[in-house]
C-alpha cells in the first residue's frame, strides 16, 4: 500500500496501469494497493517524491526503504537516528 498526494494521480496510472487500485487516504492523498518489486530503481522513482508519497505496507518494502535513505545518508557524513518517527 503507498500513499501518494492527489495530484499524483495521472503518475500513479502511468507507472502501474488504469486498473491499479486506488482509494482515499488522508485528507488530499490516495492510497494505492499495488504488488511492486523491491528493488533500487523502485525505491528510487519513490524518494523523488518525497513527502508527496510514502510507503504505508508491506514492513517489508518500508524496511527496504528505509535501508536505502541510511545508506545514502552515511555516504554524505550524516548521523541517522534510528529513534521512529510518531
Amino acid at each position: 500500500m503507498i500513499l501518494f498526494e492527489n495530484n499524483l494521480i495521472n503518475v500513479v496510472l502511468d507507472r502501474f496501469g488504469k486498473d491499479v487500485i486506488m482509494n482515499p487516504g488522508k485528507e488530499g492523498f490516495i492510497e494505492v494497493s499495488v504488488d511492486v518489486p523491491i528493488n533500487s530503481v523502485f525505491l528510487g522513482w519513490m524518494l523523488q517524491f518525497g513527502k508527496r508519497a510514502a510507503i504505508l505496507a508491506p514492513d517489508r518494502l518500508i524496511n527496504a526503504m528505509k535501508e536505502l535513505i541510511t545508506e545514502n545518508a552515511e555516504t554524505y557524513g550524516f548521523e541517522v537516528n534510528h529513534k521512529p518517527v510518531e
